[in-house]
């Protein structure tokens, strides 16, 4: 009887652990992702979304023919490619491709996207990247393949690589300006689960050509402004933030111990920009005495806050894949400055000025953009260096638009500006060095550049493409137009209790998934995070459960172990009884139930009766 007992025992205690150890349902709900996005989402709308939010989930849900990688080459998406002729490019949509739905993706839905996109009924609204202008035509050959005939490969598969490709079938009967449709079908690796005014739930499409985790669902969500999406993943509202140009207060907050932040490269450029026009700074010579006095290194620790120096050939870390060494800075050199100046037809005079042949002070008239924190903090800094080598400085500050303006009218012999640059090298060299570009605040018009530039519209190859990067640097570091100061750092945040694993993928972030990168890249992250996620919950919840298991064994004293045991056999007692009223219900109900019941009752009588015991005895 007592080993009965022990045994029993150790049978109940078991039970109890299992119970224990079993993960919950809380515990498998817990995989959820929990982003946020800054801005308002607007629309769901491929065709019409335009909101970094709304941007955000599309990139998703719906994905392009190819994509920009992170080192500025064009990669294979939804499709291959391959240049047939100068200006004709094959497609060919891979046979995994699939719509949410179960279909293929077809042909027909990549002519459907194109050509509505350009039709004259909606290209006004819709053709915001000039696609109208790069498309000659489009030849189905197949099911699948397709060939677009541009004059301009590279820009035409770049802006292909902003264009979301949708389904023909989803689109047909619906107004492609709508803000809202009836459901999304795209084949990206989200399907769309719930949308709400701020609120957006995602869940792995479980047939998309890359495996993803099933048990996952990323939880985006949308907050007006920096602040207020700070302020959720301090809260722990959320787990994660995409990538923003953080003030250096925003930083702040972030270096609380709670939260882990990581940088990724930016899209903005702050650039001095000499008047090559002007009646001073026409000249090279004091172009380049100008540059040695500057201390881009310095610069740094002015701005106080997240920047990356860059240099004369403008490449950030988005472009360094394209030469050998890292852009070279500017280094302070005064000796040189002070000879440029010379060469300039400048001398010294005893008090310390710089004048001309004419005996006339040399004095620069400095723009700064006001409306840029980094424009002002390099304005005071550019014009004190200035003035410690006896230089006079006229500083005036306007917005950009009156900076502009001013501008214009030659008011001044250099311009402090901040700049915005995307994925395409050639739009950042098109829109500083062309005599048409947005940004050309030099007034830069050499005869050579537009040339080269064209040729980036239309080469494909890395090779030539990077020689003919090298050579438009070359021709920056002759004619000093301007100098590119510094490129700003996007920074990411994510609370340091989530996923620790994914703070040591640098300069890859959790949030790049929320953007279209390289192909391998790409996968690869959103593979990592999803697996990692879902490790992560199962393992966390199988050895917090174990912790507890142990720890409640060593400390707990004899009387819990019975207590434990006695509660567990109330349990399992629970489920013998209502399995022998099943089974007495059963027999009650049929003919066997006749039969048993008299041998059981002879069988009961015989074994327990006193007096057959006594007699015994």
């Amino acid at each position: 009887m007592g080993t009965l007992k022990s045994l029993t025992i150790i049978v109940l205690i078991i039970v109890g652990f299992i119970t224990i150890t079993t993960p919950n349902t809380a515990s498998q709900t817990a995989n959820v992702l929990r982003m946020g996005l800054n801005g308002e989402q607007a629309s769901l709308n491929p065709f019409i979304a335009r909101g970094e939010a709304s941007l955000s989930i599309l990139c998703l849900i719906y994905e392009p023919l190819v994509t920009i990688g992170m080192d500025g080459r064009i990669l294979p998406w939804l499709a291959e490619y391959e240049a047939i002729e100068r200006d004709r490019l094959r497609f060919r949509l891979s046979d995994k491709a699939l719509w949410h739905d179960g279909s293929e993706v077809t042909s027909d839905d990549v002519i459907f996207t194109l050509s509505t996109i350009t039709s004259p009924k909606y290209a006004s609204r819709l053709d915001v990247y000039g696609l109208s202008n790069l498309i000659k035509s489009v030849n189905v050959l197949d099911k699948r393949t397709f060939e677009i005939v541009t004059p301009k490969a590279y820009r035409a598969l770049s802006v292909l690589s902003k264009v979301p490709i949708v389904q023909r079938r989803s689109f047909e009967n619906v107004d492609p300006l709508s803000p809202n449709l009836p459901r999304l079908v795209g084949s990206g690796p989200f399907r769309l689960i719930r949308s709400e005014s701020h609120i957006v739930e995602l869940a792995p499409f479980e047939s998309y050509r890359h495996p993803l985790s099933k048990n996952f669902i990323l939880r985006l969500r949308s907050y007006p402004a920096t602040g207020a999406l700070i302020d959720g993943l301090i809260r722990g509202d959320i787990d994660l933030v995409a990538g923003y140009p953080f003030s250096p207060v925003d930083l702040q907050r972030l270096t609380d111990g709670r939260t882990v932040p990581v940088s990724i490269a930016g899209d903005r450029l702050l650039v001095i920009f000499f008047n090559v026009k002007g009646e001073l700074t026409g000249n090279r010579a004091l172009r380049m005495a100008i540059y040695q006095l500057m201390d881009t290194r310095r610069l740094l620790d002015v701005l106080d806050g997240p920047a990356e120096l860059i240099g004369l050939d403008l490449l950030s870390s988005k472009f360094n894949w394209l030469v050998r060494e890292r852009s070279v800075v500017i280094e302070r050199n005064v000796t040189v400055a002070t000879s440029l100046l010379r060469d300039a037809g400048y001398t010294r005079t005893p008090d310390g000025r710089w004048v001309d042949g004419h005996n006339k002070e040399l004095m620069i008239r400095v723009g700064v953009q006001s409306d840029s924190a980094w424009a002002v903090k390099v304005g005071r800094y550019f014009s004190s260096t200035l003035k410690d080598l006896g230089i006079r400085v006229t500083e005036i500050n306007l917005n950009a638009s009156k900076l502009g303006e001013y501008y214009a009218q030659g008011g001044y012999d250099v311009v402090i500006l901040e700049v915005g640059y995307g994925d395409d090298l050639r739009e950042v060299y098109a829109d500083l060095l062309t005599p048409t570009g947005r940004s050309n605040w030099s007034r830069y018009n050499d005869p050579l550049l537009p040339s080269l530039i064209y040729q980036l519209d239309s080469e494909i190859d890395p090779s030539y493409r990077a020689r003919l990067i090298s050579t438009i640097g070359n021709v920056l570091s002759r004619d000093l137009p301007l100098i590119p100061v510094v490129a700003s750092i996007r920074l990411t945040a994510y609370r340091s209790g989530v996923v620790d694993e994914i703070g040591q993928w640098h300069p890859l972030s959790p949030f790049s998934i929320l953007r279209v990168m390289a192909h391998n890249e790409r996968l690869l992250l959103i593979e990592r995070v999803t697996t990692t996620l879902t490790t992560k919950v199962l393992v966390t919840s199988y050895e917090t459960h174990t912790r507890v298991v142990e720890r409640y064994l060593e400390i707990a004293p004899e009387w819990v172990y019975v207590t434990v045991a006695a509660i567990s056999g109330l349990m399992v007692l629970g489920i013998l009884i209502m399995i022998a009223l099943g089974i007495r219900h059963y027999r009650r109900t049929t003919g066997i139930s006749r039969v048993i019941r008299p041998l059981s009752r002879k069988n009961t009588t015989r074994t327990v009766s006193p007096h057959h015991l006594n007699a015994h005895l």
